[in-house]
């Protein structure tokens, strides 16, 4: 993937193919909203991943694609039975079924055009990978997490942060970005510097 200008991923989309496409994203957006309870997330992180990935000096055409992954990085969550997701206080073994939503998504965006469908992939399946190779499904370091997936990390944490359903928990503008500077061994700290610059 390269910035400023230049073609991304994959090949160019046409505006009707992406104006298509943006419908078919919206859709899933509310149901996994819906079923998450998280009123209005999805959008959220995927405007963010937009604003970072254009500061970054990623192309018009590259930072809509990536606001589409934004829209569904979630779709797993369609599969997974709605009571544990909801649940407040989660056990080891419905932890385990919930982080199964970044292999089951992978199944899930069939409806996306074969030249897009990888960077899908790669934004459903490895949102929960940290730098450090802590994270999972499968414990990719550094370089290995692409960038949909790094950025999507950083924008879904901001606004899980932002927007806790525990009131208690709820953190300001500064606080949530204290913290992602903070996780180093977790966040992309150029992505996380873009964003103290557009939050």
């Amino acid at each position: 993937q390269q910035k400023g200008g230049k073609e991304g991923a994959s090949g160019m989309n046409t505006p009707d193919e992406l104006k298509a496409l943006h419908e078919k994203c919206d859709a899933f957006a509310d149901q996994i909203d819906e079923i998450t309870n998280r009123r209005n997330a999805s959008r959220r992180v995927a405007e963010l991943v937009y604003k970072i990935s254009k500061a970054q000096g990623y192309s018009e055409h590259d930072a809509l694609l990536y606001y589409l992954v934004g829209l569904i990085y979630d779709i797993g969550f369609l599969n997974i039975d709605p009571v544990i997701l909801r649940s407040e206080h989660i056990t080891e073994e419905q932890f385990n079924v919930i982080k199964t939503h970044t292999s089951i998504g992978t199944n899930m965006v069939f409806f996306i055009d074969e030249k897009n469908r990888g960077l899908f992939k790669d934004g459903v399946s490895k949102h929960h990978e940290n730098l450090d190779g802590s994270g999972y499904p499968a414990g990719l370091k550094g370089d290995e997490i692409p960038y949909i997936a790094r950025v999507l990390r950083v924008a879904e944490t901001y606004i899980a942060l932002v927007s806790s359903r525990d009131y208690k928990s709820i953190k300001d503008r500064d606080s949530a970005l204290r913290e992602l500077y903070e996780q180093k061994s977790q966040y992309d700290q150029d992505i996380v510097k873009t964003l103290d610059d557009i939050v």
